[in-house]
């Protein structure tokens, strides 16, 4: 038994895909893409029926095959982790994923800016991230789409560029503040890039998805780099252990409560 799944960027198949496909025996794929490649002769199964499908995969024998369609990279945020945890091999073939070709719109660098997969679980964090971060991309999910994602970022200083249907023939690019945003109706599978500033094409580093390290001269600053009242500040070497303990990291929501002069706060931020 073996599994191809296949990244389709726009409407076309990759090379060698229409082979693979007629000599499928189950292909599963989102109804555009079942409509447009599955062969009449192979058993058809609707991605948005991800249990079922991944079932039947699972179910292949001896010399049977499957394909899975799928919009862009399989193996960015996408079904080739739930494959393989479930014993099924795999042969892949990727394109690009969606967040690559929102970027290459808008011909700005992404190395610098994480990128988040937001579910109506997770969408909590993913506002923590988005108000922390100056650029974030975010693949939306279940309950976690542009309007909703908007409503959390009302009142904050951002722009949400949307890419619907990226790379197909209905690709449309809006760029809209989170109070417009949130008044409008979405593509489920939409990307968003949320800035504090869209046109900026941030800094120059060695780690994708920008630093999220102690900077190089480590935590914790010294007390005359904060404006305070002489004994006010919490000392350096407390704020240290302070914050090595809070463990900052992305999508972290940190209240700082009887703050003083804020010095702590300032760190984790």
């Amino acid at each position: 038994m073996t599994v191809t799944v296949i990244g389709i960027d726009g409407a076309e198949l990759p090379a060698g895909a229409a082979e693979v496909l007629g000599s499928a025996r189950l292909v599963v794929g989102s109804r555009r893409h079942l409509d447009a490649h599955a062969p009449q002769q192979a058993r058809s199964l609707d991605l948005a029926q991800w249990s079922q499908a991944l079932g039947a995969l699972t179910s292949l024998a001896g010399e049977e095959t499957g394909v899975v369609l799928v919009d862009g990279d399989p193996g960015f945020f996408g079904v080739l982790r739930e494959l393989r945890e479930r014993g099924v091999r795999c042969a892949v073939t990727p394109a690009a994923p969606n967040v690559a070709r929102l970027m290459a719109r808008l011909g700005r660098p992404w190395d610098s800016v994480p990128v988040a997969a937001a579910s109506e679980d997770d969408l909590p964090r993913v506002l923590n991230l988005c108000r922390a971060r100056p650029a974030v991309l975010v693949l939306s999910g279940p309950g976690a789409g542009p309007a909703r994602l908007a409503s959390g970022l009302t009142g904050w200083r951002r722009t949400l560029v949307v890419g619907e249907d990226l790379g197909g023939e209905g690709e449309k690019i809006t760029t809209a503040t989170p109070e417009e945003a949130a008044q409008r109706s979405w593509r489920p599978d939409a990307v968003v890039l949320c800035a504090a500033e869209p046109k900026e094409v941030g800094a120059r580093g060695w780690l994708a998805g920008g630093e999220v390290l102690p900077p190089a001269n480590g935590w914790a600053l010294s007390e005359d780099e904060f404006s305070h009242r002489d004994g006010e500040v919490t000392p350096a070497e407390v704020r240290a252990v302070a914050l090595a303990d809070l463990a900052a990291r992305p999508g972290a929501l940190i209240w700082d409560v009887g703050a003083g002069s804020g010095s702590v706060a300032v760190e984790c931020a």
